[in-house]
């Protein structure tokens, strides 16, 4: 069989139909996903929003409900590792589409994703760094006190997008949040490569590639340095690829109902959600490296499921309206939810009589209300701008990623 063929069905393989992916790679939004990215945003919100109040590893309130509560919003790592996931599952919709390209190659690739991170995210930066010199740059005993402390090399490090790589020295300066955005961009550099990967050689070789590549190096930085880097997440972006072809692919996992994908999803869900809900969170903490690729999983079964899924009360629930609708602007919920929630305990603690539960309850209540639409404002201003134009207007034609000939990656062209 000549190359050209070879190539010619793998790319048919790559793709189910047009039409399967039409919905979902070649419309701008995909409702589930929307939803699901708000439903992160606002666990973390809400987890950030208790940190300001009451830490984990200090005094909870006697209420046994209020510390359930508190419990269930621990985890905001495992929001951070949904993201991931669906970061690897919406960058991989249109290579399937593509029928396994990168549409005008590597180069633009890498354009379009600085665009779509680096200006709204340089604009949350400066916000926070205007905020912390005029208004909560005071340490208070809350959560955001680690964001107050900016130096030289930490802000530089922030504008190279490399706090991760030296979190250890400039951890959590300027916005404690802020070290998920270098990792993820550090995985968009890898993305070509996986691309040319998984046209040659299958979905199975990417897993296998992010895995040993991904966890080995996680393993190996796990108390270490360079632990902010969480070179695990190079597998979860790995899984939200892999989950990107089982809803919208044609290969062994594709065949699975989306029934068999939820429970897939549960059961991966059990190992972190048990060791997370028995074990300290000064214990638990310390093992993100064997919690995370369980959670990844879990987020990725559920996106192929969902993907599968034409309709059902689950994705009919993810794809409600005011879900879908934060959803848009998740990254910019994220970007500056956590400096909002500084000055929402300002106010409510410094300028009222309330006592300290019932501030906590207000801000609850009234405060992140108030920070998703001063989050969606920031998104008018500073995100929507930079979104990539709708799917209907002019695209150029996908050309080879990383300049292969006509008989492996082009072939998929035809």
């Amino acid at each position: 069989m000549s190359a050209s063929r070879v190539g010619r069905k793998r790319g048919r393989n790559l793709v189910r139909t047009a039409g399967a992916t039409a919905g979902a790679a070649g419309a701008g939004r995909v409702n589930y996903v929307d939803g699901l990215r708000a439903l992160a945003a606002l666990y973390v919100l809400v987890h950030h929003a208790i940190l300001q109040y009451y830490q984990p590893w200090g005094v909870l309130p006697n209420s046994a409900v209020v510390k359930g509560a508190i419990g269930f919003f621990n985890y905001g790592r495992f929001a951070v590792d949904t993201f991931i996931v669906i970061s690897g599952f919406c960058l991989a919709l249109p290579v399937i589409k593509a029928q396994g390209l990168l549409t005008g190659g590597a180069a633009t690739f890498f354009k379009r994703r600085v665009r779509r991170i680096v200006p709204t995210y340089y604009a949350s930066l400066l916000l926070c760094l205007l905020l912390i010199a005029t208004v909560i740059g005071e340490k208070t005993g809350t959560h955001w006190d680690v964001s107050t402390q900016v130096t030289g090399g930490g802000l530089l490090a922030h504008l190279l997008l490399l706090q991760d790589v030296f979190y250890a020295k400039v951890g959590g300066q300027i916005n404690h949040v802020f070290w998920s955005i270098a990792v993820e961009s550090h995985i968009y550099l890898l993305f070509p490569g996986i691309v040319w990967l998984w046209a040659r050689r299958g979905i199975n070789a990417v897993l296998l590639a992010t895995g040993v590549i991904g966890l080995g190096l996680g393993w190996w930085a796990h108390g270490t340095a360079l632990e902010g880097v969480n070179p695990q997440y190079l597998f979860l972006f790995g899984l939200g690829v892999a989950a990107a072809e089982a809803a919208y692919g044609r290969n062994a996992f594709s065949s699975l109902a989306p029934r068999r994908w939820f429970l897939i999803a549960a059961v991966a869900a059990i190992p972190p959600l048990v060791v997370a809900f028995r074990g300290p969170w000064t214990v638990v903490s310390k093992f993100w490296i064997y919690l995370d690729p369980f959670w990844g999983l879990a987020s990725a079964a559920l996106l192929a499921g969902l993907g599968r899924a034409k309709s059902g009360l689950l994705r009919g629930g993810v794809e409600l309206a005011p879900l879908r609708w934060i959803g848009a602007f998740s990254f910019s919920l994220y970007l500056i939810h956590a400096a909002l929630l500084q000055i929402v305990w300002l106010v409510l603690n410094r300028t009222t009589s309330l006592s300290y539960p019932a501030a906590f309850g207000v801000s609850l209540v009234l405060g992140l209300p108030l920070i998703v639409v001063a989050s969606w404002l920031f998104y008018l201003l500073f995100e929507k701008p930079f979104l990539p134009p709708p799917a209907s207007a002019k695209r150029k034609a996908p050309i080879p990623v990383l300049g292969q000939s006509a008989g492996g990656v082009a072939a998929r062209s035809e």
